[in-house]
């Protein structure tokens, strides 16, 4: 009878957890969605132009707009993602800060185009910005990504570049990058 209730107890957890970590994610989700304000929501739906295209004349042309993607902050990692300026020489290579965001079924990479760093005043600003971010990811519970879909790399890996980033402490706009905070904007409406 011991050996009953027990599997009986064990059994009954199982239910039990699922169903914390099913509240737990809505609650993120509703946390990270409180985020985007109209204004933001407006930005992807009065997109004049794709973020991100192919040439005109290519075989398959393609466009990438930019649109909102929020996440569990736990699960977003500030990195750097090496870049080579040109093609033909590859003996100089320029890092610059991303977000890569580990979920279950695949990783997502949010990166900054090289050409948003190029013409920034100071030589370390991509180590700055990258301070920036981790700061901001610390102690939150929620980011919200503003970003175009360039590639998937592989079967569960996806690439993005990078315009804006939302937590509950500001934005983060690749628009702002020469400011000395390297692109921070409080916003204190959330």
């Amino acid at each position: 009878m011991k050996c009953i209730s027990k599997a009986l107890r064990q059994w009954f957890h199982i239910p039990l957890l699922l169903l914390l970590s099913f509240f737990n994610v809505s609650l993120t989700w509703q946390i990270a969605d409180d985020l985007l304000t109209e204004e933001d929501i407006g930005l992807e739906e009065t997109q004049e132009a794709p973020a991100l295209s192919s040439m005109l004349d290519t075989e398959n042309p393609w466009k990438s707009y930019n649109q909102w993607q929020c996440f569990d902050a736990r699960d977003v990692t500030p990195t750097f993602m090496g870049h080579f300026l040109d093609p033909e020489d590859r003996s100089e290579e320029m890092r610059t800060p991303a977000l890569q965001v580990e979920l279950p079924e695949e990783t997502l990479v949010f990166d900054l185009e090289p050409e948003d760093l190029k013409f920034m005043d100071c030589e370390d600003c991509p180590s700055k910005i990258f301070e920036n971010w981790r700061e901001w990811l610390d102690r939150e519970r929620a980011i919200c990504i503003y970003a175009a879909h360039l590639q998937d790399l592989n079967a569960d890996e996806s690439y993005w570049i990078l315009s804006k980033i939302k937590t509950s402490r500001g934005y983060w706009s690749k628009e702002l990058l020469n400011r000395p905070d390297g692109g921070s904007e409080s916003d204190n409406n959330n």
